[in-house]
């Protein structure tokens, strides 16, 4: 049957909140050849230009906690400041997207090469509330998994996380980041601000401590060392079923 090919990432900024009851239900069981699964019938999936493209997810905390101090300097601020520095840096020819937890959870822009796009998103964060880490994963969940879909599961996917608190659901949290690590080709990477936080302390993930804004500076030069954005073909896939 042939699919309908439609803009779909655009139907994952409709909704604002996701429950932590459903959340739960999204993680599915698989491997890693299953991720991120087949196209159903009445799935809408939009087949990408670049096949091969790296995917960076930026997750930013922007809970009350945020507001506080961090080696003399506004979390918050420098949170901003350095986030905008990483996406700089960032090769024009990758996607990038930006999600936010903090008094509610979302995807405040799809992944796309347009970075003038995330900057606009990130100017527009505003810290305040809890800490929906899991909501937020949940959001990357929806959209990597979709962004697999349209590269045919070639492509390589990674999920960076700026965070200053325990998450408001630990459970969820750590199984989402599982999912991740056990049953994902992405590649998790965290940086706790001013916070040891040892939820993100996984085997297969990626954490740094860091104590001031100069630090949260190379850890997120650290960060990019350690994404490799050269494309790479060996594992295309151009099956027909796709």
């Amino acid at each position: 049957m042939k699919k309908i090919i439609i803009p779909f990432l655009l139907l994952l900024l409709t909704a604002c909140d996701i429950e932590s009851k459903t959340i739960e239900t999204e993680v599915i069981a698989g491997s890693i050849h299953e991720w991120p699964g087949k196209i159903a019938d009445n799935e809408v999936v939009t087949i990408a230009n670049d096949l091969f493209a790296t995917n960076v997810l930026l997750l930013i905390d922007t809970s009350g906690s945020m507001e506080g101090s961090c080696g003399g300097k506004q979390k918050f601020g420098e949170a901003i400041k350095a986030a905008k520095e990483f996406l700089n840096k960032i090769p024009e020819n990758a996607n990038v997207g930006l999600i936010h937890f903090g008094s509610s959870s979302k995807i405040d822009t799809p992944l796309s090469t347009d970075k003038n796009q995330v900057l606009a998103g990130i100017n527009k964060l505003k810290s305040g509330g809890g800490t929906p880490m899991d909501s937020a994963l949940a959001w990357a969940n929806q959209s990597i998994t979709a962004q697999a879909k349209a590269q045919k599961s070639n492509g390589k996917y990674h999920i960076v996380i700026l965070g200053d608190g325990i998450p408001d659901s630990e459970q969820i949290t750590a199984k989402y980041l599982d999912y991740f690590i056990d049953k994902t080709p992405v590649m998790v990477h965290a940086i706790g601000f001013c916070a040891n936080l040892d939820i993100l302390k996984r085997p297969g993930m990626d954490f740094k401590t860091v104590e001031n804004s100069g630090e949260l500076s190379e850890a997120f030069k650290s960060v990019l060392a350690e994404i490799d954005f050269k494309g790479d073909m060996s594992h295309l896939n151009l099956g027909d079923s796709w």
